[in-house]
């Protein structure tokens, strides 16, 4: 099987979680506002980190000490080393630099993907692990920045006018 179909085929395999992932990403960034963070930010650390149980961790720890905040999150991530651990046993040998890149990729959902294809006896291949990340990733990231420029927003200006509506009618 090609590169292509191969990459084409993770990114279809994980499209049924693309969805949820966007969500939870909508999610993410609308929230981040009220833990203190700008919607670059909050964008960035998808960007950057990709780590949602690390990410929601760390908005309530955001305006705390920062080392409670960095020692929380990598907690939480540690899981990522073992996956990608496992998953690198099973793939040809390939450079350091894209064993990295794909370790970065490595979710819950492309760790259960690949290996539940390893064991129906395909093959675990860079282009679909690949496939898998990007189907993941992009949604996540995507869904943040969504979230925070525009859902995030909208949620506070509807509190806003429900307080000031309350107050009025408070004075009635």
């Amino acid at each position: 099987m090609c590169a292509n179909v191969k990459l084409m085929r993770g990114i279809v395999d994980s499209l049924p979680f693309s969805l949820t992932v966007g969500t939870l990403g909508i999610v993410f960034g609308a929230t981040a506002g009220s833990a203190g963070l700008g919607n670059l930010t909050a964008i960035l650390m998808s960007f950057l980190v990709f780590s949602g149980s690390a990410q929601f961790a760390a908005l309530g720890l955001w305006k705390q000490h920062a080392t409670a905040l960095l020692l929380t999150t990598t907690l939480l991530s540690t899981r990522f080393l073992l996956m990608s651990a496992s998953l690198a046993a099973r793939l040809p040998r390939i450079p350091t630099w894209l064993r990295t890149l794909l370790g970065f990729g490595v979710t819950d959902e492309s760790y259960a993907l690949s290996v539940t294809r390893g064991a129906k006896g395909a093959q675990i291949s860079v282009p679909y692990l690949a496939g898998c990340m990007l189907a993941i990733y992009v949604p996540w990231v995507l869904g943040t920045g969504l979230g925070a420029s525009l859902i995030g927003p909208l949620i506070k200006r509807a509190q806003i006018h429900r307080r000031s509506a309350e107050r009025r009618l408070g004075d009635e």
